[in-house]
């Protein structure tokens, strides 16, 4: 008898569980996960011969001694994948390698062939199966357990489009490692009496319940008429409903102007759409967490746990167990131990999005979009047959638009095999459109097996121009930034108004502005990334309550309250900025439309240094988006004899402004500098390097723990640097619960910079040079020794001179 796993339960209370048993429940629950996407037959392959090399005695004996050598039980499968189904065995083939250690090339069918009968053969000793007769043997031994090989008619083959090839081999590759792991789970959960216990699956999306729920909490709001953006929230919500029912399905664009609803109308769209085509799934895409947080406030009294249950609404992000102690990383365990097991049976849905409403940030499902590793890939086979909504999309940093548009172009592709919808929406519609031409830089036109990759979104709402010139009510610009102000003067003109939001570039300017607005000014509060999640989101708390009650409150912040932050300020000032961050600022502003015509101003600062030199202005990345914007208002107002027009609340004019940005940096056109590396390796087929180099937040960073709240800091502090020595699995765990009290900072070039002096590293109860030597890199936190010093509770996180505070 061949185990593919050791006893679980107690050790009186055991069971094993066979490789035969493990292969066929592996090979059947891929089988249902990848049939959402047509290569069930290929998932059931991978399932069937992704532990071939578990039929050896030298894995046998590993199971009962683990002085016993780890060694590559999967290889085996991989070469019988691929030499026995051509170009449908080559993606199974992929797969099977990557589901321990990760994905590492996509090749071609006859190069993988070539290179896994080389290694089994010229380093035998790092498989399970020692000699190649054994090889054989193990087959054999498949053979005689009752399995047969399966036909595989259909399925995922190379096209030759680079980056959808990538895809469609993490999403056979999801199937594949969600299925292992849930498997694995049941067996161990189980025990003699009961051998497998397997997790319930998540509800269903119970559509018509959905859209009746949507329409009864639409009905709370129905007698608010006053508001001047009822008719036009009641427009586009209804735009929304009918394009729904009657789109087909592929990607779209939804652009509303802030104030219209556009939370509850994307919804609408999402569950219509759903039902229409018979969709599985919504997710909820948004950029950055306190957006989260305010959305899922209202999908959870939209959805209530007393008729969805607990688990219909899924948050997928870094804070959403920031309260439990949760193993959330399988990438280390490898499969067969009960022990090991044990450590990380507590778990969560987020793992798999095993759930009808997914909310979740860029982060999250972009870089799993492009990632190797067997966590971050394992929750993408859910998005077969989903609505995918993409909130906020300006914030897609440029660099990373063209692979980002060619995954989602294969993904709501109508003709291809996933069945998915994709929406960009957004105030502020970038022109992703011009960029088309560019997919095709990432496919192999000689040989490309089907039609080329393209981004050419419908446009959602039919009466957007209508929808932006009404909204154009609400507020007016002033464009004052051709005179500069000192930091005095503006400081002065702030503490006049009772309730006003100054938005800036900088962090220094912010804190400047903040400290000398607080010495002639009460109800002054600071916003920015020098302060951690959880101090933010306290922060907007209490100036939310200040604004309803109509109290004084003055707040200066950076960008980060901008891009659907919901707070709502009768005057905003906002330093001049690449055009969409204007555009999203004024949406802070008389947000509901409730008040008379109010006012953004848009102003420059004075900032010299000691020798009378204007200082940098902009944070790293903003300079060319600040000159392009310079450069499009220069030329409106030679257009219209010196007067500017309507900007803000005319797509044409802000689409105009994305082009020229885009023609301008040649980004239209050709690869950049910023872009080529991730390029290079999308066209190698490069797993590893292209998950290195898809980053949407910079991993040159320093993460700072920080005593905003002390019981919290002191608990995380012990149990990093107390408790002994930590596995690579504890320590994300640790970071997970860490991040909401971390804040980032960029790394100085200078490795003797007074950030480094006022820093000590964390331990992790390891030696410094050990910790160093773990393969992940999320593991290099730091914390500021000086604690009374280094937190203000206005400002934030204070360690470095001005010009590191950016």
């Amino acid at each position: 008898m061949f185990y593919a796993h050791s006893g679980n339960g107690s050790r009186r209370d055991q069971s094993w569980e066979t490789v035969r048993d493990h292969l066929c429940y592996v090979s059947k629950r891929a089988a249902c996960f990848a049939e959402a996407f047509g290569a069930e037959e290929q998932a059931e392959l991978a399932g069937l011969l992704h532990d071939l090399g578990k039929y050896s005695a030298q894995f046998q004996r590993r199971l009962t001694d683990r002085r016993e050598k780890s060694r590559d039980h999967w290889s085996l499968g991989a070469l019988a994948a691929a030499k026995t189904y051509g170009r449908l065995g080559h993606f199974p083939a992929v797969a099977i390698l990557g589901h321990h250690v990760g994905l590492e090339w996509v090749s071609n069918p006859q190069s993988l062939r070539q290179e896994l009968s080389f290694k089994l053969t010229s380093k035998p000793d790092a498989y399970t199966t020692e000699k190649i007769e054994e090889a054989k043997g193990a087959q054999r031994l498949f053979q005689e357990d009752g399995f047969t090989i399966p036909k595989v008619p259909k399925g995922l083959y190379q096209r030759h489009d680079y980056v959808g090839d990538m895809l469609d081999i993490r999403l056979l590759f999801s199937a594949l490692v969600d299925a292992d792991f849930v498997e694995t789970e049941a067996h161990f959960e189980g025990d003699s009496k009961t051998p497998r216990r397997p997790r319930n699956a998540g509800g269903e999306l119970r559509i018509d319940d959905a859209i009746a729920a949507v329409e009864k909490y639409r009905e709370r709001f129905s007698n608010d008429s006053t508001s001047v953006f009822f008719d036009l929230r009641q427009r586009l919500f209804e735009n929304c409903v009918q394009a729904g029912r009657s789109s087909m399905l592929g990607n779209y664009t939804l652009s509303a102007p802030t104030g219209a609803g556009k939370t509850l109308a994307m919804l609408a769209f999402a569950l219509e759409h759903a039902k229409q085509h018979g969709l599985r799934r919504i997710v909820l895409v948004m950029p950055f967490l306190n957006i989260i947080d305010q959305t899922a406030r209202i999908y959870r009294e939209i959805f209530s746990s007393e008729h969805f249950g607990d688990h219909y609404i899924l948050e997928a992000h870094s804070l959403a167990s920031r309260d439990t102690a949760v193993e959330r990383c399988k990438s280390d365990y490898d499969g067969e131990d009960h022990a090991n097991w044990t450590k990380i049976r507590q778990r969560l849905l987020a793992e798999n999005w095993d759930a009808p409403i997914v909310l979740t940030t860029n982060v999250q499902i972009l870089e799993s979009l492009f990632a190797s590793r067997p966590f971050a890939c394992r929750k993408l086979h859910r998005l077969a047959g989903s609505v995918i909504l993409f909130d906020e999309v300006q914030t897609l940093p440029p660099k990373l638009a063209v692979p980002t548009l060619s995954a989602l172009a294969r993904l709501s592709n109508p003709s291809g095999p996933y069945r998915s919808t994709v929406v960009f929406a957004t105030a502020t519609q970038p022109a992703f459109d011009s960029l088309s031409p560019r997919l095709q830089e990432l496919v192999d036109k000689e040989r490309i097996v089907d039609n080329l990759p393209t981004w050419n979104p419908s446009e959602i709402v039919v009466e957007s121009k209508a929808m932006f010139e009404h909204a154009s009510t609400r507020v007016r610009v002033a464009w004052e930034e051709r005179q500069p102000r000192s930091f005095d003067k503006l400081a002065d003109e702030l503490s006049q108004l009772s309730q006003v939001l100054c938005v800036v570039n900088l962090k220094r300017h912010a804190i400047e502005i903040a400290t000398l607005l607080a010495k002639t000014a009460g109800s002054v509060f600071h916003l920015s990334t020098n302060m951690c999640t959880t101090h933010r989101l306290a922060v907007l708390t209490q100036v939310n309550k200040r604004l309803n009650d109509g109290q004084e409150v003055r707040l200066v912040a950076t960008q980060c309250i901008e891009a659907g932050v919901d707070i709502d300020f009768p005057v905003v000032y906002r330093a001049l900025a690449p055009l969409e961050a204007i555009a999203q600022a004024s949406g802070r502003c008389n947000r509901s439309g409730n008040r008379p015509t109010s006012r953004v101003v848009v102003f420059t600062l004075r900032d010299n240094d000691e020798s009378g030199n204007q200082r940098r202005s902009a944070p790293p990345g903003y300079d060319f988006a600040l000159r392009t914007t310079q450069n499009f208002l220069t030329l409106l107002r030679e257009q219209h004899g010196g007067d500017l027009p309507e900007i803000i609340h005319s797509p044409q004019r802000l689409r105009d402004y994305f082009k020229s940005l885009y023609q301008l940096s040649g980004r239209d056109q050709t690869v950049q500098d910023d872009e080529k590396e991730l390029v290079d390796a999308i066209r190698a087929g490069n797993f590893r390097n292209v998950a290195s180099e898809y980053r949407l937040i910079s991993e040159d960073a320093l993460n700072v723990l920080v005593p905003y709240q002390q019981a919290w800091f002191d608990q995380l502090l012990v149990e990093a640097t107390e408790q002994g020595e930590l596995s690579p699995k504890q320590i994300r765990r640790w970071i997970a619960m860490a991040r909401p009290h971390s804040v980032s900072l960029y790394r100085p070039s200078d490795a003797h910079n007074d950030l480094y002096l006022n820093l000590l590293p964390i331990q992790f109860g390891n030696e410094q040079d050990e910790r160093q030597n773990q393969q992940s890199t999320e593991i290099d936190w730091w914390y500021p020794t000086q604690i009374d010093r280094c937190y203000d509770e206005r400002i934030g996180l204070q360690l470095a001179e001005p010009q590191w505070i950016m």
